[in-house]
Protein backbone atom coordinates (compact mmCIF):
# COMPACT_ATOMS: atom_id res chain seq x y z
CA UNK A 1 0.00 0.00 0.00
CA UNK A 2 2.96 2.33 1.02
CA UNK A 3 4.45 1.88 -2.47
CA UNK A 4 1.32 2.45 -4.04
CA UNK A 5 0.67 5.53 -2.19
CA UNK A 6 4.06 6.55 -3.35
CA UNK A 7 3.56 5.76 -7.15
CA UNK A 8 0.45 8.15 -7.35
CA UNK A 9 2.37 10.56 -5.51
CA UNK A 10 4.89 10.89 -7.91
CA UNK A 11 2.52 10.51 -10.44
CA UNK A 12 0.06 13.56 -10.29
CA UNK A 13 2.77 15.79 -8.39
CA UNK A 14 3.59 19.07 -9.89
CA UNK A 15 6.96 19.38 -8.12
CA UNK A 16 10.11 18.04 -9.55
CA UNK A 17 12.46 16.31 -7.39
CA UNK A 18 16.42 16.37 -7.56
CA UNK A 19 18.57 13.77 -9.52
CA UNK A 20 20.95 12.01 -7.20
CA UNK A 21 23.23 9.89 -9.56
CA UNK A 22 24.81 7.91 -6.74
CA UNK A 23 21.00 7.13 -5.73
CA UNK A 24 20.36 6.16 -9.68
CA UNK A 25 22.23 2.72 -10.03
CA UNK A 26 20.44 2.83 -13.78
CA UNK A 27 21.42 6.42 -14.28
CA UNK A 28 24.99 5.41 -13.24
CA UNK A 29 24.67 2.63 -15.38
CA UNK A 30 23.77 4.26 -18.60
CA UNK A 31 26.52 7.10 -17.73
CA UNK A 32 28.84 4.70 -17.95
CA UNK A 33 27.79 2.80 -21.15
CA UNK A 34 27.76 6.43 -22.78
CA UNK A 35 31.56 6.92 -21.80
CA UNK A 36 32.51 3.37 -23.06
CA UNK A 37 30.54 3.17 -26.33
CA UNK A 38 30.52 6.68 -27.32
CA UNK A 39 33.48 8.67 -25.77
CA UNK A 40 30.90 10.85 -23.57
CA UNK A 41 33.31 12.56 -20.63
CA UNK A 42 32.24 10.70 -17.40
CA UNK A 43 32.42 13.93 -15.58
CA UNK A 44 30.95 16.58 -18.00
CA UNK A 45 28.09 14.22 -18.56
CA UNK A 46 27.36 13.48 -14.89
CA UNK A 47 27.44 16.97 -13.88
CA UNK A 48 24.89 17.68 -17.00
CA UNK A 49 22.48 14.94 -15.45
CA UNK A 50 23.41 16.06 -11.70
CA UNK A 51 22.02 19.78 -12.86
CA UNK A 52 18.28 18.72 -14.11
CA UNK A 53 15.86 17.65 -11.83
CA UNK A 54 12.95 15.07 -12.43
CA UNK A 55 9.79 16.48 -13.53
CA UNK A 56 6.83 14.28 -13.40
CA UNK A 57 4.63 16.74 -15.03
CA UNK A 58 6.16 15.09 -18.24
CA UNK A 59 4.95 11.97 -16.92
CA UNK A 60 1.60 13.12 -16.00
CA UNK A 61 1.45 14.57 -19.79
CA UNK A 62 2.42 11.75 -21.74
CA UNK A 63 0.49 9.20 -19.97
CA UNK A 64 -2.62 11.83 -20.45
CA UNK A 65 -1.82 13.05 -23.58
CA UNK A 66 -4.26 14.67 -26.26
CA UNK A 67 -3.79 11.68 -29.02
CA UNK A 68 -5.17 9.25 -26.50
CA UNK A 69 -8.89 11.17 -26.31
CA UNK A 70 -11.58 9.81 -28.33
CA UNK A 71 -12.29 11.58 -31.60
CA UNK A 72 -15.24 14.02 -30.36
CA UNK A 73 -13.15 15.86 -28.24
CA UNK A 74 -10.58 16.72 -31.17
CA UNK A 75 -12.85 19.05 -33.85
CA UNK A 76 -12.79 22.08 -30.74
CA UNK A 77 -9.28 21.88 -30.71
CA UNK A 78 -7.91 20.95 -34.60
CA UNK A 79 -10.54 22.09 -36.24
CA UNK A 80 -10.85 25.57 -35.62
CA UNK A 81 -11.81 28.91 -37.94
CA UNK A 82 -8.38 30.52 -36.07
CA UNK A 83 -6.14 27.72 -36.67
CA UNK A 84 -7.67 26.99 -40.94
CA UNK A 85 -6.73 30.78 -41.00
CA UNK A 86 -3.38 30.38 -39.97
CA UNK A 87 -2.96 27.49 -42.03
CA UNK A 88 -4.49 29.19 -45.08
CA UNK A 89 -1.85 32.50 -44.34
CA UNK A 90 1.36 29.67 -43.72
CA UNK A 91 0.54 28.39 -46.95
CA UNK A 92 0.51 31.67 -48.94
CA UNK A 93 3.71 32.69 -47.06
CA UNK A 94 5.43 29.62 -48.07
CA UNK A 95 3.82 28.57 -51.71
CA UNK A 96 6.81 28.54 -53.23
CA UNK A 97 8.82 25.90 -50.50
CA UNK A 98 5.42 23.91 -50.18
CA UNK A 99 5.12 23.39 -53.96
CA UNK A 100 8.96 22.53 -54.33
CA UNK A 101 8.71 19.93 -51.71
CA UNK A 102 5.43 18.38 -53.60
CA UNK A 103 7.75 18.17 -56.93
CA UNK A 104 10.63 16.28 -54.58
CA UNK A 105 8.58 13.90 -53.04
CA UNK A 106 4.70 14.00 -53.70
CA UNK A 107 3.66 15.34 -50.64
CA UNK A 108 0.76 17.97 -51.05
CA UNK A 109 0.99 21.24 -49.36
CA UNK A 110 -1.91 20.84 -47.37
CA UNK A 111 -1.00 17.80 -45.81
CA UNK A 112 2.69 19.66 -44.31
CA UNK A 113 0.81 22.53 -43.41
CA UNK A 114 -1.74 20.61 -41.76
CA UNK A 115 0.87 18.81 -40.13
CA UNK A 116 2.98 21.77 -38.72
CA UNK A 117 -0.41 23.12 -37.15
CA UNK A 118 -1.01 20.74 -35.07
CA UNK A 119 2.35 20.18 -33.87
CA UNK A 120 3.10 23.86 -32.95
CA UNK A 121 0.00 26.39 -34.84
CA UNK A 122 2.83 27.78 -36.89
CA UNK A 123 5.33 28.36 -34.51
CA UNK A 124 2.74 30.25 -32.25
CA UNK A 125 2.09 27.32 -29.81
CA UNK A 126 6.05 26.33 -29.29
CA UNK A 127 6.46 24.66 -25.90
CA UNK A 128 9.39 25.73 -23.59
CA UNK A 129 9.84 22.51 -21.86
CA UNK A 130 14.01 21.92 -21.37
CA UNK A 131 14.22 18.41 -24.01
CA UNK A 132 17.20 16.91 -22.13
CA UNK A 133 15.33 16.63 -18.75
CA UNK A 134 12.02 15.37 -20.16
CA UNK A 135 13.76 12.95 -21.96
CA UNK A 136 15.88 11.87 -18.45
CA UNK A 137 12.34 11.62 -16.59
CA UNK A 138 10.95 9.28 -19.22
CA UNK A 139 13.80 7.27 -19.64
CA UNK A 140 14.67 6.79 -15.86
CA UNK A 141 10.99 7.30 -14.23
CA UNK A 142 10.81 5.82 -10.98
CA UNK A 143 6.91 5.47 -11.37
CA UNK A 144 6.88 2.76 -13.44
CA UNK A 145 5.93 3.68 -16.44
CA UNK A 146 5.38 0.94 -18.60
CA UNK A 147 8.80 -0.70 -19.73
CA UNK A 148 8.65 -0.15 -24.03
CA UNK A 149 7.93 3.53 -22.97
CA UNK A 150 10.91 4.16 -21.13
CA UNK A 151 12.66 2.13 -23.31
CA UNK A 152 11.23 4.40 -26.26
CA UNK A 153 12.12 7.47 -24.33
CA UNK A 154 15.97 5.86 -23.07
CA UNK A 155 16.76 5.28 -27.32
CA UNK A 156 15.30 9.30 -27.82
CA UNK A 157 17.34 10.41 -24.95
CA UNK A 158 20.58 8.67 -26.34
CA UNK A 159 20.05 10.13 -30.28
CA UNK A 160 19.72 13.70 -28.17
CA UNK A 161 22.81 13.46 -26.63
CA UNK A 162 24.94 12.24 -29.76
CA UNK A 163 23.21 14.68 -31.88
CA UNK A 164 24.17 17.59 -29.12
CA UNK A 165 27.80 16.20 -28.79
CA UNK A 166 28.41 15.92 -32.57
CA UNK A 167 26.65 19.33 -33.43
CA UNK A 168 28.69 21.13 -29.92
CA UNK A 169 25.19 21.90 -28.29
CA UNK A 170 24.97 22.11 -25.12
CA UNK A 171 22.06 19.43 -24.32
CA UNK A 172 20.86 21.88 -21.62
CA UNK A 173 19.87 24.82 -23.42
CA UNK A 174 17.84 23.20 -26.10
CA UNK A 175 13.93 23.63 -25.46
CA UNK A 176 10.88 21.34 -26.98
CA UNK A 177 7.55 19.69 -26.03
CA UNK A 178 7.05 18.12 -23.04
CA UNK A 179 7.59 14.57 -24.88
CA UNK A 180 11.24 15.65 -26.13
CA UNK A 181 10.31 16.57 -29.78
CA UNK A 182 11.63 20.03 -31.09
CA UNK A 183 10.61 22.28 -33.98
CA UNK A 184 7.56 23.17 -36.14
CA UNK A 185 7.22 19.50 -37.03
CA UNK A 186 7.80 18.25 -33.37
CA UNK A 187 10.44 15.72 -34.44
CA UNK A 188 11.51 13.81 -32.04
CA UNK A 189 15.83 13.07 -31.93
CA UNK A 190 15.74 9.76 -33.63
CA UNK A 191 13.22 11.42 -36.19
CA UNK A 192 15.50 14.66 -36.42
CA UNK A 193 18.81 12.65 -36.96
CA UNK A 194 17.16 10.10 -39.81
CA UNK A 195 14.97 12.96 -41.48
CA UNK A 196 15.17 16.15 -40.89
CA UNK A 197 17.08 18.01 -44.33
CA UNK A 198 18.45 21.07 -45.02
CA UNK A 199 15.42 22.70 -47.50
CA UNK A 200 17.14 25.74 -47.78
CA UNK A 201 20.11 24.87 -48.68
CA UNK A 202 21.97 27.82 -45.95
CA UNK A 203 24.10 25.07 -44.31
CA UNK A 204 21.63 24.19 -41.62
CA UNK A 205 19.55 21.35 -40.77
CA UNK A 206 17.19 23.63 -38.44
CA UNK A 207 13.43 23.03 -37.75
CA UNK A 208 12.92 26.16 -36.13
CA UNK A 209 12.73 27.46 -40.17
CA UNK A 210 9.65 26.96 -41.81
CA UNK A 211 11.61 25.68 -44.85
CA UNK A 212 13.79 22.88 -43.56
CA UNK A 213 10.49 21.75 -41.38
CA UNK A 214 8.59 21.89 -44.72
CA UNK A 215 11.04 19.89 -46.66
CA UNK A 216 11.82 17.42 -43.64
CA UNK A 217 7.48 16.65 -43.34
CA UNK A 218 7.66 15.82 -46.77
CA UNK A 219 11.04 13.82 -46.98
CA UNK A 220 10.19 11.58 -43.64
CA UNK A 221 6.02 11.11 -44.85
CA UNK A 222 7.94 10.34 -48.69
CA UNK A 223 10.68 7.27 -46.95
CA UNK A 224 7.47 6.43 -45.73
CA UNK A 225 5.98 5.48 -48.38
CA UNK A 226 3.88 8.48 -49.24
CA UNK A 227 2.22 7.95 -52.82
CA UNK A 228 1.66 10.88 -54.42
CA UNK A 229 -1.99 11.64 -55.83
CA UNK A 230 -2.97 8.72 -53.46
CA UNK A 231 -5.74 8.30 -51.72
CA UNK A 232 -5.76 8.88 -47.86
CA UNK A 233 -9.26 7.35 -46.52
CA UNK A 234 -13.10 7.25 -47.31
CA UNK A 235 -16.01 6.88 -45.04
CA UNK A 236 -17.68 3.12 -45.33
CA UNK A 237 -21.10 1.76 -44.46
CA UNK A 238 -20.73 -1.41 -42.80
CA UNK A 239 -23.67 -3.78 -42.69
CA UNK A 240 -24.44 -8.14 -41.06
CA UNK A 241 -21.41 -9.30 -39.32
CA UNK A 242 -19.25 -10.97 -41.75
CA UNK A 243 -16.45 -7.40 -41.36
CA UNK A 244 -15.86 -8.95 -38.02
CA UNK A 245 -13.82 -11.85 -39.69
CA UNK A 246 -11.23 -8.64 -41.19
CA UNK A 247 -8.43 -7.02 -39.04
CA UNK A 248 -9.43 -3.63 -38.03
CA UNK A 249 -7.41 -1.02 -37.35
CA UNK A 250 -3.91 -3.07 -37.37
CA UNK A 251 -2.46 -1.33 -41.24
CA UNK A 252 -2.29 -5.21 -43.12
CA UNK A 253 -3.86 -4.05 -45.89
CA UNK A 254 -4.75 -7.70 -47.18
CA UNK A 255 -8.16 -6.85 -48.35
CA UNK A 256 -8.27 -5.26 -51.76
CA UNK A 257 -11.23 -3.24 -52.71
CA UNK A 258 -12.87 -5.77 -54.97
CA UNK A 259 -13.82 -7.89 -51.61
CA UNK A 260 -15.36 -5.13 -49.68
CA UNK A 261 -18.81 -6.36 -50.90
CA UNK A 262 -18.01 -9.88 -49.22
CA UNK A 263 -17.90 -8.11 -45.91
CA UNK A 264 -20.87 -6.26 -46.17
CA UNK A 265 -18.93 -3.09 -46.54
CA UNK A 266 -19.57 -0.13 -48.85
CA UNK A 267 -18.23 3.55 -50.05
CA UNK A 268 -19.84 5.75 -52.26
CA UNK A 269 -16.61 6.03 -54.08
CA UNK A 270 -15.92 3.19 -56.38
CA UNK A 271 -12.96 2.04 -55.84
CA UNK A 272 -10.49 -0.25 -58.32
CA UNK A 273 -10.97 -3.96 -57.61
CA UNK A 274 -7.13 -4.73 -57.08
CA UNK A 275 -6.27 -1.61 -54.45
CA UNK A 276 -5.17 -2.51 -50.99
CA UNK A 277 -7.31 -1.15 -48.29
CA UNK A 278 -7.27 -1.12 -44.25
CA UNK A 279 -10.42 -1.19 -42.34
CA UNK A 280 -10.89 1.50 -39.66
CA UNK A 281 -12.88 1.92 -36.67
CA UNK A 282 -13.13 5.00 -34.68
CA UNK A 283 -15.17 5.20 -31.75
CA UNK A 284 -17.68 7.97 -30.97
CA UNK A 285 -20.26 8.30 -27.91
CA UNK A 286 -22.81 6.98 -29.31
CA UNK A 287 -21.81 5.29 -32.50
CA UNK A 288 -18.96 3.80 -34.50
CA UNK A 289 -17.79 5.09 -37.45
CA UNK A 290 -15.85 2.92 -40.20
CA UNK A 291 -13.16 4.27 -42.47
CA UNK A 292 -11.43 2.43 -45.75
CA UNK A 293 -8.21 3.70 -44.83
CA UNK A 294 -4.89 3.30 -47.72
CA UNK A 295 -1.17 3.80 -47.78
CA UNK A 296 -0.96 7.33 -47.29
CA UNK A 297 -3.13 7.03 -44.35
CA UNK A 298 -0.72 4.62 -42.53
CA UNK A 299 1.89 7.21 -43.37
CA UNK A 300 0.44 10.03 -41.18
CA UNK A 301 -0.40 7.56 -38.40
CA UNK A 302 3.68 6.69 -38.41
CA UNK A 303 4.09 10.64 -37.93
CA UNK A 304 2.39 9.92 -34.44
CA UNK A 305 1.15 6.46 -34.26
CA UNK A 306 -2.60 7.23 -33.54
CA UNK A 307 -5.70 6.93 -35.27
CA UNK A 308 -7.08 9.88 -34.48
CA UNK A 309 -3.79 12.11 -34.58
CA UNK A 310 -3.62 10.91 -38.41
CA UNK A 311 -7.76 11.40 -38.82
CA UNK A 312 -6.79 15.11 -37.57
CA UNK A 313 -4.39 15.62 -40.32
CA UNK A 314 -6.53 14.58 -42.65
CA UNK A 315 -9.24 16.67 -41.66
CA UNK A 316 -7.66 19.69 -41.17
CA UNK A 317 -5.73 19.07 -44.57
CA UNK A 318 -9.33 19.01 -46.71
CA UNK A 319 -10.52 22.44 -44.54
CA UNK A 320 -7.36 24.07 -45.91
CA UNK A 321 -7.57 22.60 -49.55
CA UNK A 322 -10.89 23.99 -49.40
CA UNK A 323 -9.54 27.27 -48.15
CA UNK A 324 -11.13 27.62 -45.00
CA UNK A 325 -14.51 26.24 -46.28
CA UNK A 326 -16.02 24.27 -43.07
CA UNK A 327 -15.32 21.05 -43.07
CA UNK A 328 -17.80 18.44 -41.29
CA UNK A 329 -15.75 16.38 -38.56
CA UNK A 330 -16.31 13.07 -38.21
CA UNK A 331 -18.15 12.92 -34.53
CA UNK A 332 -20.58 16.46 -34.06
Amino acid sequence: MKKLIVIFAMLFSTASYTLDVEQSPNIEKYINQMVTEHGFDKQKLTQEFISISFNPEVINKVIKMDERKIWYDYPKTVLTKERIDAGIKFWQQYQTELSNAEKKYGVPPEIIVAIIGIASDYGKRLQNYPIFQSLATLAFDKSELPAHIIYYFKRELTVFLLRTKKQGIDPLTLKGTYAGAYGLANFMPNSLHKFSIDFNKDGNKELMQPADAIGSIAYYLAWRGWQKNGPIIIPATVTGSAYKELPVNQFKFDLRAGNLKKYGISTEQPLPNYIKISLIKIDLDNKILYWIAFHNFLALYQYNPHIHYAMAVFQLAQALKKGGSTVTPVAP
